[in-house]
């Protein structure tokens, strides 16, 4: 009646969808190529979030932090996106019910988390926030990448991120 019923894909969508794996969550990013029943062939992303991983075994992480690291949105996927991640290509049909949640997302967004995969800044801002050593380097580096994003969109969002934490 209020258009809160259960959300449908088509060929062409762009998915954001957690799956769990125990005590935290994965994440599916990518375009829906074919769906056949209550499967979806998936053609994207799978991100592990290593890096908050590794701050809650070594009980560094923050109560917002291991709210992401449970319930990833596309909204609060950027706390994830800071620290380092393993991805895998993934081209398979998953059942929808796998997914503890799955949303629609619209180019832009799919496009800026795209971007920031392929262009490694997870490992980039992960290295720079950690103040270890290369700390300079990966600055300079993101700096770099960050004066050669022709999309202004992204750029924005890249910079102000950077500002934001105190990286320019």
């Amino acid at each position: 009646m209020f258009g809160l019923g259960k959300v449908s894909f088509k060929e062409g969508d762009y998915i954001f969808g957690t799956l769990s794996e125990g005590d935290y969550s994965s994440i599916v990013v990518g375009v829906v190529e074919f769906k056949q029943d209550n499967r979806l062939k998936i053609k994207g992303v799978n991100i592990k979030p290593i890096g908050l991983l590794e701050k809650r075994k070594s009980g560094k992480i923050n109560a917002r932090q291991l709210e992401v690291l449970k319930s990833p949105t596309s909204y609060n996927v950027i706390h994830i996106l800071i620290n380092k991640v393993d991805t895998n290509e993934i081209d398979d049909y998953i059942e929808i019910s796998q997914f503890n949640n799955i949303e629609k997302l619209n180019l832009k967004r799919f496009s800026e988390i795209d971007f920031w995969l392929k262009e490694g800044l997870p490992e980039l801002f992960a290295i720079i926030l950690s103040g270890g050593e290369g700390t300079r380097e990966a600055k300079e580096m993101l700096i770099k990448k960050m004066n050669n994003i022709h999309d202004v969109d992204i750029k924005k969002t890249v910079y102000s991120i950077a500002r934001q934490l105190q990286i320019l």
